[in-house]
């Protein structure tokens, strides 16, 4: 079985420890019951694991779910995407770097979904890659034109928190992390392959990817990341 494109980024990212240390921070003590969507490796829902009574696990990727159930054996795997698993009610939904698996027009239907399987009181975690830093230089360029030809779905990170901002009750934390590569063809390789991954590609797609490599000085191995954490809690029932 192929492992998924986001591997590769695993390799050269220090995300997951700094993520892992602000979720320790916000999350409350104890839940009755979480819901991870898009859990993938389990490294992040070890935290929800050690703070519920209940878990639930959704992971629709085959790569990822035997994993799960060898670390999570008494919580509820849901191997659908999001849109079709049956949810029930949770104090707590975390859906970090998951979106992009779903078109942009569905983004803001799925996350009305989530909202409406909160408790009262309970809150709903998305993360999701800001437009600024190193990787929006990388994809913008792509975006602006044709975003349909990438690999990947994305709601810029402030229109999506300008939009929910008059939905519900939210609350926003930024952060950082870094890629570092151990030469100039790892990043270049990552940044065509994980980066800016094209569905189709075209002679202009590729100029204005040629372009933004060659804007990168040639002793930069690494790029800065800046992501959001936004918080929903809902309010009412």
């Amino acid at each position: 079985m192929q492992a998924p494109r986001i591997e590769e980024y695993y390799r050269y990212s220090n995300e997951k420890k700094i993520l892992s240390e602000l979720l320790t921070q916000e999350f409350r003590d104890n839940y009755r019951s979480a819901l991870d969507v898009g859990a993938g490796n389990g490294r992040i829902s070890q935290i929800l694991s050690d703070r519920s009574s209940k878990l639930s696990l959704c992971e629709p990727n085959e790569f990822y779910q035997k994993t799960l159930k060898e670390k999570f054996p008494m919580a509820t795997l849901l191997p659908l995407p999001i849109q079709n698993a049956i949810l029930e009610n949770y104090d707590c939904i975390l859906a970090s770097q998951s979106m992009y698996y779903h078109p942009q027009e569905n983004w803001i239907p799925i996350i009305e979904r989530l909202m409406r399987h909160l408790d009262c009181g309970g809150d709903l975690h998305l993360i999701v890659n800001s437009d600024q830093g190193d990787w929006w230089d990388a994809v913008k360029g792509i975006w602006s034109v044709t975003p349909e030809t990438l690999g990947f779905n994305y709601f810029p990170s402030s229109r999506l928190i300008q939009k929910l901002s008059k939905m519900y009750h939210l609350k926003t934390k930024r952060f950082s992390y870094q890629l570092q590569f151990p030469d100039r063809i790892s990043l270049e390789n990552y940044i065509k392959r994980s980066c800016v991954p094209f569905k189709t590609k075209t002679p202009e797609l590729e100029s204005i990817l040629k372009s933004y490599l060659q804007s990168i000085p040639a002793d930069n191995l690494h790029m800065d990341y800046l992501s959001d954490l936004i918080s929903l809690k809902r309010l009412d029932l």
